[in-house]
């Protein structure tokens, strides 16, 4: 088994650092460096030793230069692992699989079913995590490979991996509903939206709605405007209502065992990320991240501004994340799901 081991090269100051692996492919790293001390950037010329052992026995170490980071106290760096002989794969894929048989849960939460336009009277605490589910399982793109049947049940699957591996007591789940169905399939829509009321405390229907019509189907520019769309109309409802923050969740995306909610209970915005270009050398993951309600204003005043516009919605929170004076930023979400333009399954 092998094990890659980071440790920072001594130095003078009360700098502490933290390494995590974004990419490896032909024997280059991609690393996250954090400094965990302090959130604030670091000035000293940071050097890191990198050794990896093999079942306990040391079989490569080499140091390298990683520098000054002065702008953030995150830092990507890319390293070659030099004269290593052997290829390895430090990035296996996750042993958990998505679920194939759905486990039987005996919940079912009688959730409210709304129309976009309905007023509604939503009951948060100020220790609840609100969960955002956009989703749409009738959908209109040509391109589009995966059946309504599929993203039913790929939906059915996301809710149920929320009761089954995110550890945390006071959540309310909000299913935000993007479909406008064809007549001939309205009741099978109306059954599958009673299925998904067991698992949601909310269920919102856009089906009506013009501007998501035009957000989520019509136009074919920018794909996330529909998601954005429903996001920035739930945020709007609740932005006076005080909560811990929302967390939101792809729809068809699920939870795997390995999940860990820990990091999205901060006080500061929690992304995955990649290597990427741009200010801090990242790239966001839209499939899941959290904002604390104390930066909801600011998350929806720059969604407001990036709206109607044809830029992806990873470019946009990474802009957004740019922009933030404190975050989080983390590898692995543990989720998977079906990739729509592919049909592969995604491990993220």
């Amino acid at each position: 088994m092998y094990d890659i081991i980071f440790e920072t090269k001594n130095h003078i100051y009360n700098d502490v650092f933290n390494y995590k692996i974004l990419n490896y492919s032909n024997n280059c790293l991609d690393l996250l460096i954090s400094r965990i001390d302090d959130k604030k950037p670091w000035w000293l010329d940071l050097f890191v030793d990198v050794i990896i052992k093999y079942e306990n026995q040391k079989i490569y170490s080499n140091q390298f230069h990683i520098g000054r980071s002065t702008s953030s106290y995150y830092k990507v760096s890319t390293i070659y692992l030099e004269n290593l002989s052997v290829n390895i794969d430090f990035l296996k894929k996750e042993n958990d699989n998505l679920i194939t048989e759905f486990p039987i849960i005996n919940i079912d939460k009688n959730g409210k079913i709304f129309n976009y336009n309905d007023d509604i009277e939503f009951n948060f605490k100020k220790d609840d995590i609100i969960i955002l589910i956009p989703n749409i399982i009738f959908v209109k793109a040509h391109n589009n490979i995966i059946s309504y049947n599929e993203r039913f049940l790929q939906t059915i699957e996301t809710l149920k991996s929320i009761y089954l591996y995110l550890k945390y007591d006071n959540i309310s789940i909000i299913l935000l509903e993007q479909s406008n169905p064809p007549i001939k399939y309205l009741k099978e829509y109306y059954n599958m939206i009673q299925e998904f009321s067991k698992y949601c405390n909310y269920i919102i229907q856009y089906k009506d709605d013009l501007q998501n019509e035009y957000y989520s189907n019509t136009q074919t520019e920018n794909k996330s405007l529909g998601e954005m769309y429903v996001l920035n109309n739930i945020l709007n409802r609740i932005k006076n209502i005080e909560f811990k923050s929302f967390l939101k969740i792809g729809g068809r995306y699920s939870l795997t065992q390995s999940f860990d909610i820990s990091p999205f209970l901060d006080d500061y915005p929690t992304f995955k990320v990649i290597k990427g270009e741009g200010r801090l050398n990242i790239i966001v993951f839209s499939n899941l991240y959290s904002i604390p309600y104390k930066y909801l204003l600011f998350y929806l005043e720059h969604q407001k501004i990036w709206a109607n516009r044809p830029e992806c919605i990873e470019h946009i929170l990474t802009m957004f994340v740019e922009s933030l004076p404190e975050f989080n930023l983390i590898d692995k979400i543990h989720m998977c799901g079906k990739n729509a333009a592919t049909n592969t399954i995604c491990y993220i």
